[in-house]
């Protein structure tokens, strides 16, 4: 006796979408917890390149240069002063940490330098 099937039985595809599913349950905590310290870390490397940038531009205009870093906590935002953005040149440089790809919240922040701490 010779049967053509062409298909999947009911049984077949329940089974396949229960393994499905239990994967998809397994996975999903792993995964937002490791999109959520990509973004930490992707606003993190901006931040440090940003000021690097800064100083930079500090060192190359002379000892009595001022270049300045201001911060936004209600907004989370940044701009640096007296520079244009790189992609768009006819507007200020800011960097938001609510867009993507950084979507962070600030909760608060600590720089120390030569200086002393900044907070």
């Amino acid at each position: 006796m010779r049967t053509d099937r062409i298909g999947y039985t009911m049984i077949e595809t329940v089974i396949v979408m229960l393994v499905m599913g239990i994967l998809a349950a397994v996975i999903a905590p792993k995964y937002r917890a490791t999109a959520a310290r990509y973004r930490v870390e992707a606003a993190a490397r901006r931040l440090v390149a940003d000021l690097s940038y800064v100083r930079t531009r500090a060192m190359m205009k002379g000892p009595v240069a001022e270049e300045c870093v201001v911060f936004y906590a209600a907004t989370e935002e940044y701009e640096i002063s007296n520079a244009a953005d790189l992609d768009h040149p006819d507007l200020q440089y800011r960097v938001d940490f609510r867009k993507t790809p950084y979507a962070v919240d600030i909760q608060s922040s600590l720089f120390q330098g030569a200086r002393g701490a900044i907070s």
